[in-house]
């Protein structure tokens, strides 16, 4: 509900990369230092950023959205550029509050995926398990009105008057009873199964990204070879690597 902490609880999250001296307060609410915030910024500028994984095209003569730039972005394409700019720098935490994110970025339903099936964009409700998965980045969302998040997570924490409480399996109940134990999109096949048959609440990701000391000098591989993220626009005009600005997400399917 409105008003018992939610978004409260994700700032103090977003804080938690800086240390906090005993008695602050906040010295209990601890995240990992390359968690970021991300969110919709409509206006701002993008400049050469892979924003494919989200968004396959966009409308307008050579619009590619493998190399995408604009002087005023829209909601949904600001946020994926976000997005992909926090990977870029190497980010193991997605901080993501619903109130601040644009709609058709973060979830469509059913009802709309009958409607438009030709849809170009891929929310961000599946793809959080293709990165933990995949490249050990976690999400962290905050979420109020759209149910279907409860089809994905992997823990399910609620607040109730600014306090936090474990709701994972009442949640993992809800979503057998309004699901079918799979996550389908747009005719493109299942793009997630959940995991209601698996032992406990969560699992460790398959690969973990190995990343170089010099985060934008070449492309951070995974344990496996595949290539994660660097857009060509922060690699500087050394980087002549022929893997520059390539983002291989097909399997955070």
């Amino acid at each position: 509900g409105g008003y018992h902490g939610k978004s409260t609880l994700l700032r103090a999250l977003a804080g938690g990369v800086h240390d906090r001296p005993p008695g602050d307060g906040r010295e209990y609410c601890v995240a990992v230092p390359s968690a970021v915030s991300v969110r919709a910024e409509d206006g701002r500028p993008v400049s050469g950023l892979d924003i494919s994984p989200f968004l396959s095209r966009l409308p307008g003569p050579g619009v590619n959205t493998a190399r995408f730039s604009t002087r005023e972005a829209s909601g949904s394409t600001s946020q994926a550029a976000a997005v992909m700019e926090a990977l870029e720098a190497g980010t193991e935490c997605l901080l993501v509050d619903e109130d601040v994110s644009a709609a058709n970025f973060m979830s469509r339903d059913g009802r709309m995926r009958a409607l438009i099936q030709d849809e170009s964009i891929t929310p961000l409700l599946y793809r959080v398990n293709g990165l933990y998965d995949e490249l050990g980045v976690s999400t962290v969302v905050v979420v109020g009105s759209v149910g279907d998040w409860l089809d994905v997570p992997h823990r399910v924490l609620c607040t109730d008057r600014y306090v936090a409480v474990d709701l994972t399996q009442k949640a993992r109940s809800v979503s057998e009873t309004f699901s079918y134990g799979h996550v389908q999109y747009a005719g493109r096949g299942v793009v997630h199964r959940l995991l209601w048959n698996e032992a406990g609440s969560s699992r460790a990701p398959r690969t973990r990204a190995v990343r170089n000391a010099g985060a934008f000098g070449r492309p951070a591989l995974t344990e496996d070879r595949r290539r994660i993220v660097l857009s060509p626009s922060r690699a500087g005009a050394a980087n002549q690597d022929a893997d520059a600005g390539v983002i291989d997400m097909g399997r955070c399917e």
